[in-house]
């Protein structure tokens, strides 16, 4: 089954410069996922734009607004919960 963090948007213009996206599936991350499309927007011919996750992970953000100089060992939960 394919995660759902797996899951990438890709902004990209054609030849006429119009601004286009697609929903793509990549397993590794976002460099990888971003490498694919970019190596997908050469092949078509497409000016790759950027690459972001389809979904945030609000836990994840949290945690980056809550400790900015890196999360001490704690689970999400447990970060959340100082509040």
């Amino acid at each position: 089954m394919k995660e759902l963090r797996d899951l990438y948007i890709l902004y990209y213009k054609d030849r006429l410069a119009t601004k286009l996206t697609k929903t793509f599936y990549h397993p590794g991350g976002l460099e990888k996922a971003m490498q694919r499309a970019i190596t997908h927007c050469g092949q078509m011919q497409f000016r790759f734009i950027r690459v972001e996750p389809m979904f945030a992970d609000l836990d994840a953000d949290e945690l980056v607004r809550l400790y900015p100089n890196g999360a001490p060992h704690q689970t999400p939960k447990e970060a959340i919960s100082i509040r």
